[in-house]
């Protein structure tokens, strides 16, 4: 193609394209985050601290993978043409690996737990090679500032779009008791499993198709120079902060999705309500896009993230106050996915500003690092919860533990958040 290429963000074609196949993959990870706990414990049949060790387990493994891949594969990593392939790879391979997941109730007793822990494994390392080149993507086919700054907030609103579908379809499924049993529940994420191979490889060729027509290996990406000369260590150090918030704010939400499932199953106990909750959390993501990318552009970065902090602390705070009161706790959940859908559009949209700034082996690493720490914090918050659920019977219509550890995981991802947000004010003030 001529110098002058199209980039994500500007073009549409390419954009609806990488839009698709990030909804595709974002099936995948609101999968893990919002109902994989669930599965184990209740279809499975893991106990609670069980399904917290082998969660967190491959979490921490797909951590290490992300940081591998970037590491390894910096050359391949450093084009789009070459980036775009390895994230059908890699879907390839997470597919294969989930169904085979979601088809642990027809392995033996005795072998089950080592079904589950070989196949989960596989899906999370496979998911990291579909992962780390997508997200790469952001900044090798885009061209100037302004396309990364939209194409972080069209990757939140459509993540909150997948996670809506995806909660809107099988969270009142699973409230029902048409699914109360088991065999049900595992045919249901069998049949999920499928659907969701179909929707993530399809997506992910048109993205690769796409990009083949409109970017060459031969040539760099957009027409940048760079300002911020490091090594690869030297530049994790330097975004540390960036890391730090990401830790806080997806230990957070993290928690709260795992929780969900069971809230909506043994304190609402309305499908109506537990579809109603999802859509709320979801919308308030994506509806609030535009509005976040507004603020981010016209406030300096540590402001707009105290902003957001003191937002999903609010949205926590009336959640926990109003659990009970399914009306009051869906509109607390739309504020909680408000503030959630800012934060998450700040931490991409400076990951992807700073990887543009650095040399082009460098994408690779960046984005690995940052999937890394936001695979970490899923995963101390299933070893914590795993832990927790097993103190008390969670499944008590009566219980105030779920409650308290619904509303609390929020609050405290937010404070961290706000003290980042502190911390970043002063050092750019000093």
């Amino acid at each position: 193609m001529s110098a002058e290429r199209r980039s994500i963000g500007r073009d549409r074609g390419l954009t609806l394209a990488y839009c698709a196949a990030h909804f595709g993959k974002s099936l995948f990870w609101n999968c893990g985050t919002l109902l994989l706990a669930f599965f184990l414990t209740e279809v499975a049949g893991l106990s609670p601290l069980m399904m917290g060790g082998v969660l967190a387990g491959s979490l921490l493994l797909s951590a290490a993978t992300d940081v591998v891949i970037g590491r390894t594969l910096r050359r391949r990593l450093s084009f789009t043409r070459s980036a775009a392939v390895l994230q059908v790879v890699g879907c390839v391979l997470a597919s294969m690996a989930l169904v085979g997941l979601f088809l642990t109730p027809l392995a033996p007793g005795d072998v089950r737990l080592g079904w589950v822990i070989a196949t989960l494994l596989a899906f999370r390392a496979a998911y990291s090679l579909y992962d780390t080149p997508q997200n790469a993507l952001m900044t090798l086919a885009t061209t100037d500032a302004w396309s990364r700054s939209r194409v972080a907030a069209l990757r939140v609103a459509t993540s909150g779009l997948a996670a809506l579908l995806l909660a809107a379809a099988i969270l009142p499924v699973l409230a029902s008791e048409a699914f109360s049993g088991a065999d049900r529940r595992a045919a249901l994420f069998v049949w999920l499993g499928a659907a969701m191979t179909v929707i993530g490889l399809g997506t992910a060729l048109w993205l690769q198709h796409a990009l083949s027509r409109q970017w060459s290996d031969n040539a760099s990406s957009s027409p940048r120079e760079t300002r911020v000369r490091s090594g690869d260590w030297s530049a994790m150090i330097a975004l540390a902060p960036l890391y730090g918030m990401a830790f806080a704010f997806l230990l957070a939400v993290s928690a709260f999705a795992k929780l969900e499932p069971y809230y909506v199953a043994y304190v609402l106990g309305s499908p109506v309500w537990a579809g109603a909750l999802a859509i709320a959390g979801a919308c308030g993501v994506m509806l609030s896009q535009p509005v976040w990318e507004r603020v981010i552009a016209r406030l300096e970065r540590g402001r707009a993230l105290g902003i957001m902090s003191l937002a999903l602390m609010a949205g926590a705070l009336a959640f926990g106050l109003a659990a009970r009161t399914p009306w009051a706790a869906t509109a607390a959940a739309g504020v909680i996915g408000i503030a959630s859908g800012g934060l998450n559009q700040l931490i991409w949209s400076t990951a992807a500003e700073e990887a543009a700034m650095r040399p082009r082996t460098q994408v690779g690493l960046i984005y690995g690092a940052l999937t890394a720490v936001s695979k970490t914090a899923p995963a101390v918050s299933a070893l914590g919860l795993g832990a927790l659920l097993g103190r008390f019977d969670y499944r008590a219509a009566d219980t105030d533990g779920l409650l308290l550890l619904i509303a609390g995981s929020p609050m405290f991802g937010a404070a961290i958040c706000a003290l980042i947000a502190v911390s970043w004010c002063v050092s750019r003030a000093a």
